[in-house]
């Protein structure tokens, strides 16, 4: 990226009008503290050239797990990598995949000010990263594409005509794939059992519990392996009430609730296999919450 793509990019992030004449001095301080990001941020120099055998082959390695990011992010990560020796993906991912709404972020405002908040937790972990804050930003842009790019598994859920719309215009007009969503948080809220209200779980085999907590020294009470999850009867899906109400504010949200959750048991029955098989719950369930089209 040249000097001038970036300020323009930034210009159009800030809104800034560089023909305002009013606002000429607030503008050319911009317009200074662009440079010295592009400068400071952005030109991340890398030496592959220079590297010894050993070395190439952990690059190349560590390249076949960037396939997901654009040339730009790869680059930068490589380059970090070669100069520190860490691989700094994941941590970012993880740290990032701790805001539960991140997928459903359909603005790059709400992307910057992440970024803010990643940047500074990071740089006290990873020192390098002093100065990296446009490029953390950049990461975070990206990795938000592609966590919200429709696979061939999503295409097959289908709930009804009305939830598929939604899914699809979803997608089509604010870049956002709630299906992604869904999964990631059944994943979150599936693996803690912790947070499962006591009324809706049950231990799946009390002897091998107790054996386990006796003789196990690493002995992990919640583990999911130990639980079953009540899913029939229950008023309260996955904590959807909760996950709604703390759910960003948005058009593509808004008097959705039901909508979230019938597409989270849908994975849970019906993907991963949870439902029974000589009593099946998702027809009952769709008679309930969507009597209109029984």
């Amino acid at each position: 990226m040249s000097l001038g793509e970036y300020i323009t990019r930034r210009e159009e992030e800030d809104g800034i009008n560089e023909l305002d004449a009013k606002r000429r001095d607030e503008n050319l301080r911009h317009c200074v503290n662009y440079v010295f990001e592009y400068f400071n941020n952005c030109l991340v120099t890398t030496t592959e050239d220079q590297l010894t055998p050993v070395l190439q082959k952990k690059v190349d390695k560590y390249k076949l797990t960037l396939t997901r990011y654009s040339p730009e992010i790869e680059d930068w990560l490589v380059a970090l990598f070669i100069a520190n020796g860490k691989q700094l993906d994941k941590p970012l991912r993880n740290t990032i995949d701790r805001h539960p709404y991140f997928i459903l972020y359909d603005s790059e405002a709400e992307l910057r000010e992440l970024s803010y908040d990643v940047y500074s937790e990071l740089k006290k972990r990873f020192p390098f990263l002093d100065g990296q804050a446009e490029m953390l930003f950049q990461f975070i842009k990206d990795y938000h594409r592609a966590q919200n790019v429709i696979e061939e598994d999503d295409k097959d859920i289908y709930i009804n005509e009305k939830v598929s719309n939604w899914v699809q215009n979803t997608h089509k007009n604010y870049g956002v794939n709630v299906i992604s969503f869904c999964a990631n948080w059944l994943r979150y809220y599936m693996n803690n059992p912790r947070l499962w209200p006591s009324q809706y779980k049950s231990i799946h085999d009390k002897e091998m519990y107790e054996w386990e907590k006796k003789n196990n020294s690493s002995f992990r009470p919640y583990d999911p392996f130990h639980w079953d999850y009540k899913y029939r009867s229950n008023s309260n899906l996955f904590n959807i009430r909760q996950l709604y109400y703390d759910m960003p504010k948005k058009p593509f949200t808004n008097r959705k609730k039901k909508y979230f959750e019938a597409i989270m048991l849908y994975i849970y029955l019906n993907i991963w296999g949870f439902d029974d098989d000589t009593n099946p719950y998702w027809p009952e369930y769709l008679k309930m919450t969507f009597p209109e089209d029984c």
